[in-house]
């Protein structure tokens, strides 16, 4: 039998209410992804038709750029700082600096 059954009626009203918000976060969630993961693809495909002599778009490039922002936003110090100062690191560097936990790991601090 299952737990739920045995809640009482107010219980069991809000446990159900709250089940339906979580399954519809979830299929957000799985749909954001999904429509990322397309976003990133048709982008890389429109990128590289336009700029022919340029290979750099691809898929895998444009998620280590997405993750490389979205690991330095937090950052005010960071964020504030103009991107030459940030191109002068290496971008195998970035790739591996964001796969840190967090930004004072990357800075050697964690």
């Amino acid at each position: 039998m299952h737990k739920n059954k045995h809640l009482k009626s107010p219980q069991r009203t809000e446990y159900k209410q709250w089940l339906t918000e979580l399954k519809q976060r979830v299929a957000s969630s799985q749909q954001k992804a999904a429509w990322g993961d397309k976003l990133l693809a048709q982008l890389s495909q429109d990128l590289m038709a336009e700029f022919l002599q340029m290979k750099d778009f691809l898929k895998r490039n444009l998620e280590h750029i997405r993750r490389w922002y979205l690991f330095w936003c937090g950052d005010d110090a960071i964020a504030k700082q103009a991107v030459s100062q940030l191109l002068q690191i290496p971008w195998g560097h970035n790739i591996q600096i964001t796969q840190c936990r967090s930004i004072s790991a990357a800075r050697g601090r964690a």
